[in-house]
């Protein structure tokens, strides 16, 4: 069977818009006359061919999986429809017409620009117009979808990508995080959560790195306003060459400079520094939702959302020896699981989190304009959480870390606390000196391992461990930003240390009514939970809100493991809650669980008999 060549045009396939240059039409010709072979051929390959009259239909969608399996037994048959087909053969013919050559004076920051500046092989210049495609024609979409045999599978893949490549291996090197056209910002690729995934996740560029490269010629954005060098002596600043130096490197990928400095002369040294490596400094104005990040070509913009907490801090790593906290292993990255509304405390310790975190943002207020740093040293707020075990402390940290929208680091305190002499201090200095690099909050979990009453001097040990106490205690009011405390022991805690806190915030045992909301919570929204009495294992269990938490989830993983809609009965929660209790070494009888005694024996009988079988 013979696909019909319909020589009408089809905005789908050939996009009306002409890019600026001929490198860049032909390379997004490549990819709309690829897109109309793959079409030719799902048309074949179904016995038919789009009627002469019918205007531009598409091939009807396959099963992905029943696809996934024919592909390997027809790709002989394929490549003889390419070259023997008319159809195949006339747009395999139309595909092999030479590249222009180099463009001599191509703008910088266009598509002919940065394949000759990255050096790019035609897989990667093939993959850049692949991503750039659907951006500057939207009508593509459709076209990829049925290419990819599925409706919502409607932007390039690099699974996809190998389809339509006649070298499929070639696009292993596209395939690599590390290439240019990903570390440079032209390409944004989804994050595949296990191996192999990364195929199908979509890869794209977004509009202004679009515009910069199909459309040079355009105005900037209105919200990029150049910024000029400053007028007057030139600024006298330790890192200034430095920052010019690390501007004028080539260009290795997109890279963040942080720049330290005082209010207000932040920008003028960033416009010092880049007006002396020979570059342009463009600062953005218009909203933060829209704030674009210049990638090192000149002029490009990188990325269309603000820079996290952890682009900054990937840039402070590398800039900065200090600032790799986790190098020496004495402090690990925690990244926050909750926010403030999900934290359930009584209503006093609910108004002390809240007064914490409002002190914590108006530090800069207090400690810059209103000169408070003068009389009081460094801007920095220590606080304590004290509490048994589960009840909320790490969960705090994690919520105030988040709310103030700073990396959040445990200390690894059976790092930290070392039986050589002398080395506890070396370790805590480095873990202050580091933390003053950047700002951030600062988690010291079981601190009475470090932080307990000082013993009476026995031995050197002793001398040494009061004499590291006393340096912690003085670096911790010299310290900025947010360092906070936990200890499961209040009471082992030296009065004298307790007074030099600034916040004191007890984590009780939740009642009877935070239970209740604690278990609401927990429980899925999306699972049917008509069954559960939630209020009878509120009252009748007196358990901290972690013990509610691991039960919550094991009972979810218990109804899952059993199929059906997701639903939670209440004898999954009643056996996960029992073997929580275990766990905690709580003496036990059926009889505690009323009503539901019957499932904790029903349990039993069932273990006691697979132990006699």
């Amino acid at each position: 069977m013979t696909a019909a060549i319909d020589e009408r045009p089809r905005t789908t396939f050939s996009p009306r818009l002409e890019p600026e240059g001929p490198l860049a039409t032909y390379w997004l010709r490549q990819v709309s006359l690829r897109l109309r072979r793959e079409i030719a051929w799902r048309w074949h390959e179904q016995g038919g061919s789009p009627p002469a009259n019918a205007g531009p239909l598409l091939p009807a969608m396959r099963d992905p999986i029943i696809d996934a399996l024919d592909r390997g037994r027809y790709v002989d048959e394929q490549r003889r429809f390419f070259a023997e087909d008319p159809t195949g053969r006339y747009l395999s013919e139309l595909l092999a017409a030479p590249a222009p050559l180099p463009e001599a004076q191509a703008e910088r920051g266009s598509f002919a620009w940065v394949c000759e500046a990255l050096d790019l092989t035609p897989i990667a210049r093939f993959t850049l117009a692949f991503a750039l495609h659907i951006t500057w024609d939207s009508a593509s979409r459709a076209v990829i979808a049925a290419c990819s045999a599925d409706p919502s599978a409607d932007r390039p893949t690099l699974a996809l990508l190998q389809r339509l490549w006649d070298e499929p291996r070639e696009v292993l090197e596209v395939a690599d995080p590390a290439h240019p056209l990903y570390t440079h910002g032209l390409i944004t690729r989804g994050e595949g959560r296990s191996p192999g995934l990364e195929w199908e996740e979509p890869i794209w560029s977004t509009l202004p790195v679009t515009r910069r490269l199909l459309a040079p010629e355009l105005s900037p954005s209105p919200a990029l306003v150049e910024v000029g060098e400053p007028e007057g002596p030139s600024l006298r600043a330790r890192g200034l060459p430095a920052l010019a130096e690390a501007l004028r490197l080539p260009p290795s990928g997109l890279q963040v400079l942080p720049v330290l400095a005082p209010a207000g002369e932040g920008m003028p040294l960033a416009a010092r520094a880049t007006a002396q490596a020979g570059r342009r400094l463009v600062a953005y104005r218009g909203p933060a939702r829209h704030l674009t990040i210049p990638g090192r070509l000149d002029g490009l913009a990188a990325r269309t959302e603000p820079p996290t907490a952890a682009d900054v801090e990937a840039a402070c790593a590398s800039a900065s020896a200090q600032g790799r906290l986790d190098a020496s292993g004495l402090a690990d990255r925690l990244e926050p699981r909750f926010d403030m509304g999900e934290l359930v405390l009584p209503g006093k310790q609910d108004a002390q989190l809240s007064e914490l975190r409002r002190a914590v943002g108006a530090l800069p207020r207090a400690f810059g304009a209103w000169g408070l740093g003068r009389a009081l040293g460094n801007p920095g707020i220590s606080a304590l959480f004290a509490g048994p075990p589960g009840t909320g402390k790490t969960m705090a940290a994690e919520c105030l870390a988040a709310d103030l929208d700073l990396p959040l680091y445990r200390v690894d305190l059976s790092q930290v606390v070392s039986k050589y002499i002398g080395e506890t201090e070396k370790n805590l200095r480095e873990v202050f000196a580091a933390a003053e690099a950047r700002d951030l909050v600062l988690f010291f979990d079981e601190a009475d391992a470090i932080f307990g009453k000082r013993t009476e001097v026995r031995d050197a040990h002793d001398r040494y461990a009061n004499l590291e106490v006393s340096y912690l205690l003085a670096r911790m009011e010299q310290a900025q930003g947010l360092m906070i405390l936990a200890t499961n022991r209040k009471e082992d805690l030296d009065p004298a240390f307790l007074r030099r806190l600034r916040f004191v915030v007890d984590f009780p045992m939740p009642g009877a009514d935070e239970r209740r909301e604690i278990w609401e919570r927990v429980v899925p929204a999306r699972m049917d939970r008509a069954a559960l009495d939630l209020g009878f294992l509120a009252k009748r269990f007196d358990v901290s809100g972690g013990t509610i938490r691991s039960a919550a989830i094991a009972a979810c993983l218990q109804s899952a493991a059993e199929g059906g809609p997701p639903t939670l009965r209440m004898e999954h929660l009643i056996l996960a809650l029992w073997r929580e209790l275990e766990k905690l070494g709580r003496a036990l009888s059926p009889a505690l669980f009323g009503p539901f005694a019957a499932v904790i024996e029903a349990a039993e009988a069932e273990h006691a008999g697979g132990r006699r079988r």
